[in-house]
């Protein structure tokens, strides 16, 4: 009877997996989500011997699982990895950029990415206590059956945020969205798109201003090895950062729409994981990956979580 039931809640959880959401939602679901991360079959990491937390690599065991864990992601991501590094907690497990990948688009329901590539994955060691708050008498192998995958993308160039338009004297000091975090004045948002020409324009002039955003989307997927199926993604988790572009026009004095102007553009510091950013969003629970492996083992039973901005993809085989 045990087995009828483990079975069940592997074939819920692998179901979860071709249950399409969509990408622009922002409250999260409970019972279904996509992802881009697939389910693999490298196997657990092992349980260390005598319990020490770091330099474990010269454990043979653990690096036989390396080679494993190396060989397996790379074939499943095309993406090689160039760095491992261990702590207190983890092995992390950093990724190389594919540059093949970089402009492939991906549709999601209406929505198109681009680069969407994994960045790193963290196997939470058997021997770590950071679950231990969750449940502390947890099996120190079964401890070691979770690991996080964190992955971007970025949209396909610039989406039209937010708009207001009307008599120049009338909206210049009123407030429009700039990027999901903060506003602008009109006479701020149109000042960039038109530069000095700005200045030149009567207070009775029709003028419309646009902002526009690009979006970085990082997600962390939290995956539960299971005996049958291997690591299946069940927990997802998002962020988003926001570029804003100011655009403008007006109509002349017959009334002829003008050329439509725009604004300086500010490109990514670091495209796999930009800081310049004009506006950061988390959603709940983001920074705790202890949370987010736990969500995870939750949910196997109820269909899979997911809570991100967008980027809930996964590629055609």
């Amino acid at each position: 009877m045990k087995n009828i039931k483990k079975l069940f809640v592997v074939l819920m959880a692998l179901l979860c997996l071709v249950m399409p959401i969509s990408a622009d939602e922002i409250s999260n679901s409970e019972n279904s989500y996509d992802t881009f991360v697939k389910s693999t079959n490298e196997p657990m990491m092992p349980l260390e011997r005598n319990n020490l937390t770091l330099s474990s690599l010269n454990f043979d065991a653990r690096k036989i699982w390396v080679d494993q864990v190396t060989k397996i992601n790379e074939e499943t991501y095309n993406q090689k990895i160039e760095s491992i590094e261990e702590n207190e907690n983890y092995y992390i497990f950093s990724f190389a950029e594919n540059k093949e990948l970089v402009n492939k688009t991906a549709t999601i329901n209406g929505e198109n990415y681009v680069n969407v590539q994994i960045d790193k994955i963290l196997y939470l060691k058997p021997e770590s206590r950071l679950m231990d708050s969750y449940n502390s008498s947890i099996n120190r192998v079964a401890a070691g059956s979770t690991k996080i995958v964190e992955y971007y993308a970025w949209s396909d160039g610039y989406l039209k945020y937010k708009d207001r338009s009307g008599i120049l004297k009338s909206i210049a000091d009123l407030a429009i969205g700039y990027v999901p975090t903060k506003s602008k004045l009109v006479s701020w948002v149109l000042g960039q798109a038109f530069g000095y020409l700005y200045d030149t324009f009567k207070d009775s002039t029709y003028v419309k201003a646009e902002t526009y955003n690009k979006y970085y989307f990082r997600n962390k997927v939290g995956c539960v090895y299971h005996n049958v199926s291997g690591w299946v993604p069940t927990a997802q988790v998002g962020e988003r950062r926001s570029f804003g572009w100011s655009w403008g026009s007006y109509k002349n004095k017959d009334g002829e729409p003008m050329i439509l102007e725009k604004g300086p553009v500010k490109n990514a510091n670091y495209s796999k994981n930009p800081t310049n950013y004009d506006s950061r969003e988390k959603k709940p629970h983001y920074d705790d990956n202890a949370w987010i492996m736990n969500k995870a083992k939750e949910a196997q039973s109820t269909g899979g979580y997911w809570d991100c901005f967008g980027i809930a993809y996964t590629p055609a085989n």
